[in-house]
């Protein structure tokens, strides 16, 4: 289960992030989850308070997400204290989430699909 554990706000993008960490006790496929904040639900998901993680790895259990606000190559390094981090950026000019009073949601993918040629020829 990856949850919001901290939080940077800031106007300049370079100085703002957001911490998600995998409290579960499995490793999470990161992609597909999505952070959006409360007034993304009005805009819809063009909005700049949304963030769809695209990368496609798996988040062991305890390591951590930094999602910046600016441009970051996606990697994985490690924090002071030695735990496993994966860093990625939002590649915006700007602070996203400091224009963003309320709530801050994480959303996770709940099922996928992929279609079958054997499960669509029987149907076909």
């Amino acid at each position: 289960m990856i949850r919001l554990v901290g939080l940077q706000l800031d106007t300049e993008a370079g100085s703002e992030f957001l911490l998600l960490q995998n409290q579960g006790s499995m490793r999470q496929h990161l992609r597909g989850h999505a952070v959006a904040a409360e007034s993304a639900f009005d805009q819809g998901p063009l909005s700049n308070a949304f963030h769809l993680f695209s990368e496609d790895i798996y988040i062991p259990s305890g390591a951590f997400v930094m999602l910046r606000s600016d441009h970051q190559e996606p990697r994985w390094a490690r924090t002071r204290d030695g735990a496993l981090l994966f860093i990625t950026g939002m590649s915006r000019t700007r602070g996203v989430w400091v224009d963003c009073p309320g709530v801050l949601h994480v959303l996770c993918t709940q099922h996928s699909l992929k279609e079958s040629t054997a499960v669509c020829s029987r149907l076909g």
